[in-house]
């Protein structure tokens, strides 16, 4: 069996008071279920994370060791144990969602309808129905997607910078902050200028 042979097995993952890598959290769950034991070293800081990643050589957490050799990231566990990585879930709905609503309200300023402009914003002013949902999604400042199946956080005034903060979320949120906030503009423009 491909288990028998990751012996002393230790998991290295950043696990902040607001953020669990969802990355490490699967390292975990690979683990448990093919009854590897391990220890479970959590980064609970980012001065800890970064301590960790500079003193290994690292661009990510999770890092797993077996013994003295590092296996790597989640993928590179899951390889390692025969087993089909899980890869990020992205769903382009809610940017879809984001832009269709967009070019409604460019539709109904364009053609003057301005009665239709109240049920419009009611439309984009409604809670978000969950997460992925396009009102989910607003207020988000994210960074690219980061390697293979790793954190590479770094704190920033807003909170976590990292590519897989939101690890319920399918949506690659940093592509809808920057498409929202250059449609919020271009709207203000164009109310403005018509207003």
């Amino acid at each position: 069996m491909v288990t028998s042979a990751l012996q002393a097995v230790r998991l290295y993952r950043m696990d902040l008071p607001d953020h669990a890598c969802p990355w490490g959290l699967r390292a975990v769950k690979l683990l448990q279920e093919r009854q590897i034991p391990f220890e479970d070293h959590r980064l609970t800081s980012t001065a800890e994370v970064e301590a960790f990643k500079a003193a290994h050589g690292v661009a990510t957490t999770p890092q797993i060791f077996a013994g003295e050799e590092r296996i790597g990231g989640y993928s590179d566990l899951a390889v390692r144990l025969g087993v089909r990585p899980e890869g990020a879930e992205i769903s382009y709905t809610p940017v879809v969602v984001v832009f269709l609503t967009a070019g409604l309200m460019a539709l109904v300023l364009a053609a003057g309808v301005s009665g239709f402009m109240g049920f419009a914003i009611c439309l984009l002013a409604m809670p978000a129905r969950g997460p992925g949902s396009a009102a989910a999604t607003s207020g988000h400042r994210l960074g690219p997607a980061g390697g293979r199946g790793g954190c590479s956080a770094r704190r920033n005034g807003d909170g976590v910078n990292c590519a897989c903060v939101g690890g319920n979320s399918k949506t690659p949120l940093g592509v809808v902050s920057f498409a929202e906030n250059l449609i919020m503009a271009a709207m203000g423009a164009v109310m403005l200028a018509g207003g």
